[in-house]
């Protein structure tokens, strides 16, 4: 899948087929990645905006808290 950023700036990168978009926070875009591989986990794909490179992969789940906190559950 290749993702197309709208606004001022755009982005051209691809996305591995189980990748979801969560959050953008300035440079760096959230991803969500899941696996079933015969277990499931889930993890955190931070990329750089606006090339896509993926900067850090994180195992667990980013979960955004009521006051707008996120947090990274493993």
């Amino acid at each position: 899948m290749t993702s197309r950023w709208s606004g001022r700036k755009k982005g051209d990168f691809t996305l591995e087929n189980t990748e979801s978009f969560t959050c953008r926070e300035g440079e760096w875009l959230y991803f969500s990645r899941w696996y079933e591989d015969p277990d499931y986990r889930e993890e955190v794909v931070v990329r750089h905006f606006p090339h896509g490179e993926i900067r850090e992969l994180i195992p667990g789940v980013l979960m955004e808290m009521p006051d707008g906190q996120k947090w990274i559950l493993g």
